[in-house]
């Protein structure tokens, strides 16, 4: 799993520091937690308070996950690269879970898991169908 972090946030630091993170996969009833957490600094506010989330123990790692989402990634860092503004963090996941309702066989049912998909901006799509080729 690679994730691209700015520099300047809290969470480079933490990721730096522990040498772990978790993705954490929400559903779009979380939209407006998700562009408050993503527009206020953790070293200013304690989002968790603010957002009103359930931390839950990680499985595999000592970072904790989300209870309000849909699915969790634990990873442990492998590997970090400067690119530009941002840190590209790459990590070995070491649990992956879901809610058996919205993911089953591999998949996300759509219907049902309404996934938040960032635009740009203030802008999100939400995926509603499975296409093949």
């Amino acid at each position: 799993m690679a994730i691209a972090v700015w520099k300047g946030a809290y969470t480079n630091q933490v990721i730096k520091k522990t040498k772990e993170f978790t993705v954490n996969v929400p559903t779009a009833d979380l939209l407006d937690k998700v562009w408050l957490a993503g527009t206020k600094s953790g070293k200013k506010v304690d989002k968790v308070s603010l957002l009103k989330l359930t931390m839950e123990p990680g499985k595999k790692v000592k970072a904790p996950v989300i209870g309000e989402c849909a699915a969790h990634l634990e990873c442990k860092l492998v590997k970090s690269l400067d690119v530009g503004e941002c840190t590209l963090f790459v990590g070995e996941v070491l649990a992956a879970y879901a809610d058996e309702e919205l993911f089953k066989k591999g998949t996300w049912n759509l219907k049902k898991a309404k996934l938040p998909l960032h635009m740009g901006g203030k802008s999100f799509a939400i995926a509603e169908k499975t296409v093949k080729p």
